[in-house]
């Protein structure tokens, strides 16, 4: 008997992704900021579906700004994930068609949050934000970003 969660991803690849932009502008400190008394991050995810192809694009904007000053942004990163899920009318939404169902964006949501954590952690190593590993987010928590 197969596990009806995995059912549920069946036919969905992840065929393609853009890193879109990478800006740094890094302090030159003595040692890597351990904790986020100096940094926050601000994410937000926004989402594309093209019905005919069968495809959707998410589209991760993240940033990490000073904690005392929001404006000053120490990196930022706009990378695009393009997945091609087989019978995607089945996984959008019953309003209006327009989204996907809730637990299916959350799942797409969360390989877009790790994918977009690993490429981040590579970028930063030996800088001011060695130690900035984007926090584990529920997609929840991002819902009217």
């Amino acid at each position: 008997m197969s596990d009806p969660s995995l059912e549920f991803h069946e036919g969905t690849t992840l065929h393609d992704i853009k890193l879109v932009s990478r800006r740094f502008s890094l302090p030159r400190l003595d040692q890597p900021v351990s904790n986020t008394d100096h940094y926050r991050f601000k994410v937000t995810i926004g989402i594309i579906i093209h019905k005919p192809d069968n495809e959707v694009i998410k589209e991760i904007h993240v940033k990490i700004v000073s904690q005392e000053n929001e404006k000053e942004t120490f990196a930022e990163y706009q990378v695009l994930f393009y997945f091609h899920i087989n019978q995607l009318e089945k996984f959008l939404s019953d309003k209006d068609q327009s989204g996907l169902q809730s637990d299916f964006d959350g799942w797409l949501s969360n390989v877009v949050l790790a994918t977009t954590r690993g490429i981040m952690y590579t970028d930063l190593r030996g800088t001011f934000l060695d130690r900035a590993l984007l926090p584990l987010i529920s997609p929840d928590m991002l819902k009217g970003n």
